[in-house]
């Protein structure tokens, strides 16, 4: 599972309000200055302006005076999409229209009156380039959890965009809202009647497991192995959800992962006697960061499957060979047989000799 549905029980992050390109048209209008309205949740301000970047640097959001931009603790500012510093707005401004988003903690009172200012390239001097009066304004609403509907994957409450990553704490621009990730385990009808396993490696936190809406695990510890049981309908849109109170810590594992799917006729267990010591010469490539990473997962999965096996790493004159890093994926325990892949052929041209057939029925 490469990527992810991410949900969240915040509005502003389920509609994506950061995005530049939003539509907030529906959205109040709020004079610079003027109260906010009462938002328990906090307040998202927006507004648009036009910049070009070969004739401006150093850009930077002041306060209408020039001093430093008087914005309420924990305000978070995002350009064009990204959360950046008020101070050094440069790197995330694009030539054309831009996109400048305020998210104000509860209890901010007033919208803020601020001016862009950047140095000429030509002048080498320092000018307003957009002033910021008048914003479109909404208030902030965080649901108490995520959907029922949501978990099943049958209901709304998907972020705009699927996410390879799995979110976390370190993403400042997130609100302390609850959040999920979910993904489709699609796994062939004809594999019905197996015991499938699913290994869970690098998760942050302790999140809830759910299977079809259905909770199987309280709090998860990875890595782990968890048995799928009867829950799994083998319909192609069986639904796995990771759910969370609020956003994790990150994992300390790095910032990236593996997915592997293997298919195989069949793998017959390891012949090996209880302590065997197995050698391994690792061939050029071998110490690369994807190939740790494997070997890694490699070991978490032997760990924790049926049969119990533990692997050891010593150093090797090439360096360490222990991987690390960190992953959002499952592995199947489930072998693919080379008789199914007949069956499922023979099923798909019988389904489309039935439909030539009713298409030629069929008056022109």
């Amino acid at each position: 599972m490469a990527r992810w549905r991410v949900g969240s029980a915040a509005r502003s992050v389920r509609e994506g309000w950061a995005r530049r390109t939003y539509t907030d048209r529906a959205w109040s209008r709020l004079g610079g200055g003027k109260p906010l309205p009462a938002a328990p949740q906090g307040v998202w301000l927006r507004a648009t302006f036009r910049y070009k970047r070969s004739s401006w640097s150093g850009a930077r959001l002041v306060a209408p005076d020039g001093t430093a931009a008087a914005l309420p603790a924990g305000t978070r500012v995002f350009l064009n999409g990204a959360m950046g510093d008020p101070a050094e707005a440069a790197p995330l401004l694009r030539s054309g229209t831009n996109t400048i988003v305020l998210a104000l903690p509860p209890g901010a009172l007033a919208a803020p009156l601020l001016e862009l200012r950047a140095t000429g390239r030509e002048s080498g001097k320092e000018r307003t380039v957009a002033r910021f009066g008048l914003w479109r304004c909404r208030a902030e609403e965080i649901a108490p959890e995520l959907g029922a509907g949501w978990i099943r994957g049958t209901g709304p409450g998907d972020t705009p965009q699927p996410s390879a990553v799995l979110p976390t704490a370190a993403d400042a621009g997130l609100p302390r809202a609850p959040l999920g990730v979910r993904a489709v385990l699609d796994v062939p009808a004809y594999w019905r009647g197996r015991s499938l396993s699913l290994y869970l490696h690098a998760i942050p936190g302790t999140p809830q497991v759910y299977l079809n809406g259905r909770l199987i695990v309280e709090a998860l510890h990875a890595p782990a192995r968890v048995e799928l049981g009867a829950a799994f309908a083998f319909d192609g849109r069986d639904t796995i959800a990771l759910v969370y109170p609020e956003p994790p810590a990150p994992a300390d594992q790095g910032d990236w992962g593996v997915v592997a799917l293997h298919w195989a006729a069949g793998v017959p267990p390891p012949a090996f006697r209880s302590g065997a010591v197995l050698g391994w010469e690792p061939g050029d490539g071998a110490l690369q960061p994807g190939a740790r990473q494997a070997l890694r997962y490699a070991a978490e999965i032997l760990a924790v499957s049926a049969t119990a096996f533990t692997l050891g790493w010593e150093d090797h004159p090439l360096g360490p060979v222990d991987p690390a890093g960190t992953v959002v994926a499952a592995w199947s325990g489930t072998l693919f047989r080379g008789a199914d892949l007949a069956a499922v052929r023979e099923r798909a041209e019988a389904r489309l000799l039935a439909a030539r057939a009713v298409a030629r029925r069929r008056p022109p």
